[in-house]
């Protein structure tokens, strides 16, 4: 009941995808990886998650849902796309931050790899700049650096949406309000499964700082195939 009541609230805050959709299944997206990708990771390792069978094309075939990030180590290249052949609509994302440092030259390099991308399959239809409330701005994300990526992006052909990755434990976090205006989308990770209830009011925050930007509200399944 509480994930129904959820998705009642939450969708009509969704209402303005990239690109028009009819149904719920429509809306919904998969975070892709590589098998067991985050269980290889250094910084994950000492959590002990079990290992992962699934690819993710056997997550789009088992599902039904054909809308996919391509994100954590998938390179932004054609073998990623074979790979996700089956998709109808794809996102693809980096970070601009590298530990605790701001790496804009390998952020530019994934922007304009997945441009290149895009220019010669249409699937790809914008690119997420991802844990940015986090991470990237305590390394120090900067309007002067947002703006010399908006830049690159209008300079270079075809020019992809930016979407950003905004944690809901840091909504109040000083000088995001003013970052979110170089962003054309706002992805919305709901990182603790207890505070699902307080989510929609969650996301009408994130509404009145973007004012009023598009959103995409992401929840975390246990689950690794």
């Amino acid at each position: 009941d509480d994930i129904k009541r959820f998705l009642a609230l939450t969708i009509p805050l969704m209402n303005h995808a990239p690109t028009k959709a009819v149904t719920v299944l429509d809306r919904l997206w998969l975070w892709a990886m590589p098998v067991n990708a985050i269980q290889k990771a250094v910084e994950f390792r000492e959590l002990r998650w079990p290992d992962s069978k699934i690819t993710a094309a056997q997550a789009m075939s088992r599902t039904g849902i054909r809308n996919v990030f391509m994100a954590g180590g998938f390179s932004i290249d054609d073998q990623t796309l074979r790979s996700l052949a089956a998709a109808k609509r794809i996102i693809c994302k980096w970070q601009l931050h590298e530990g605790k440092r701001l790496n804009y030259s390998a952020l530019a390099e994934r922007v304009l790899a997945a441009k290149r991308l895009a220019a010669k399959d249409t699937r790809i239809e914008a690119f997420l700049l991802d844990d940015f409330s986090t991470g990237s701005m305590s390394a120090g994300a900067s309007s002067e650096v947002l703006a010399r990526l908006q830049y690159t992006n209008a300079t270079a052909f075809p020019q992809l949406p930016l979407l950003v990755t905004i944690y809901t434990m840091s909504l109040r976090r000083k000088g995001l309000r003013g970052l979110l205006r170089y962003f054309d989308h706002l992805l919305v990770p709901q990182w603790h499964a207890a505070d699902i209830k307080s989510f929609p009011s969650l996301l009408e925050r994130c509404a009145k700082l973007s004012g009023d930007k598009p959103m995409l509200a992401c929840l975390y399944f246990y689950d690794f195939g």
